[in-house]
């Protein structure tokens, strides 16, 4: 800190006394504090201002798939500290316009690109030292199936940015991801797990360095998760549910986009976190079948509304093929696929030994406190209330989390040995 005392006036200098300088006087001299000289980056030009969006940080990213969920809650945060964006978007500019107003006028620049043009890939990431890959897909296109955007454009992302000379490069995988998933619904497996794997895989080859991140099922406003089994088209006529075994051999641990977007942030500024696998998960797991009476009962749609869980029968797969059928007509996003179904309900979310939130130092929260203002909107007896409620619904049983291979336990329950069916060759961390 620059200081400057000057005895000729009594008065703070003209000038610096406000605005980014901070100035004290006394009865004989003045006291000014300048701002310290920053030092610019050393993979960007310069740095502007004093920190915060309306400054520059000397870092620029390219974010590609930033008009997806947590590419949008990412971008939002991210341009607070000050960081120049380049997002590459492929479809209609109605899809991305909501980002336009996450930033300063000139902090986001937007580029028009193709997955498999290498050239417009090249222009993308030309001028950035940060590259975040959000790129992913819930259901396959005549264009791009799951190997096309999960395994070839994961890899040519990261072989240009390799090329290039990006400096950290953060790719998005999933949870479970394997290349041999466990069979359920789909023969062979969920292919979204399978090539989610293989890209995690060919990001390796083409960048060692990546960082890939794991996570779990993300809840929000805009999730697939929570507005999926609260939707009326999940329930039958009669209020019924159909889960997988009941929902009673699935154990799921939801964690909230705010803490995946920190823990994201995190790792893109830390060089120690390069080549480091993380796997992001809420604190606890529960049983999916508990978790979604849960859900039902705080809207005030469970237990006394005919609410019931089943397994799945013919109605549940006639309804499941009408919607496959339906986005492939129309060619639009089915509300719910076997893929989906495979993954979500019938498939644990099991940590393999990779880091997580502990070792980013970030506490994630837990999903009875941060899905309440999304289960909110599916309150049944909201319109007619004339005060809040105080009763609340019992939590749901909060687990331990399966582990692979563990040998030590510490955690708040112990699963039953009866439920681990579908998970052979996991145990439970005790």
């Amino acid at each position: 800190m620059l200081r400057i005392i000057s005895k000729k006036s009594a008065f703070p200098l003209a000038g610096l006394s406000s605005g980014r300088s901070l100035s004290s006087y006394v009865s004989h001299e003045t006291e000014v504090d300048l701002p310290e000289v920053r030092r610019s980056s050393i993979h960007s030009f310069f740095q502007q201002g004093t920190g915060g969006r309306c400054s520059y940080s000397g870092d620029t990213c390219t974010v590609f798939g930033a008009s997806g969920v947590i590419g949008t809650a990412f971008v939002s945060r991210i341009v607070k500290k000050g960081v120049q964006l380049v997002i590459p978007y492929r479809r209609d500019p109605y899809d991305y316009r909501h980002l336009r107003t996450s930033g300063e006028l000139g902090q986001l620049y937007f580029f028009p690109y193709f997955l498999k043009d290498e050239d417009s890939i090249r222009t993308a990431v030309k001028y950035s030292n940060l590259v975040v890959n959000f790129i992913g897909a819930d259901y396959e296109t005549k264009n791009f199936s799951y190997y096309d955007l999960h395994v070839d454009c994961a890899r040519r992302i990261a072989r240009i940015c390799r090329e290039m000379g990006v400096k950290q490069l953060v790719h998005f995988s999933a949870m479970n991801a394997n290349v041999e998933p466990k069979e359920i619904y789909i023969p062979g497996g969920s292919n979204y797990l399978k090539s989610k794997a293989l890209g995690e895989i060919a990001v390796r080859e083409e960048f060692p360095n990546a960082i890939i991140i794991r996570p779990g099922e993300v809840h929000c406003f805009a999730d697939r998760f929570i507005n999926l089994y609260l939707s009326a088209l999940r329930r039958s006529i009669a209020d019924e549910i159909a889960l997988y075994a009941f929902g009673e051999k699935t154990f799921k641990a939801p964690v909230y986009i705010s803490d995946i977007v920190s823990a994201t942030i995190k790792v893109l500024f830390d060089p120690t976190a390069a080549g480091q696998t993380f796997e992001l998960i809420g604190p606890y797991s529960y049983q999916f079948g508990e978790l979604v009476d849960w859900m039902y009962n705080k809207c005030c749609r469970g237990i006394g509304t005919g609410y019931a869980r089943r397994t799945p029968g013919i109605c549940y797969t006639l309804k499941t093929l009408w919607f496959e059928m339906y986005a492939r007509a129309f060619r639009c996003q089915p509300r719910w696929s076997w893929e989906q179904l495979e993954r979500t309900e019938a498939t644990s979310d099991v940590l393999t030994g990779c880091k997580t939130f502990e070792d980013l130092e970030i506490e994630p929260r837990c999903f009875e406190d941060s899905a309440s203002v999304t289960l909110q909107l599916y309150d049944y007896h909201a319109p007619f209330r004339t005060a809040p409620e105080k009763v609340e619904p019992e939590p749901p049983k909060r687990y331990q989390h399966l582990r692979k291979n563990a040998k030590e336990a510490s955690s708040i329950r112990e699963i039953p040995e009866a439920l681990l069916d579908p998970l052979e060759g996991f145990k439970p961390a005790f």
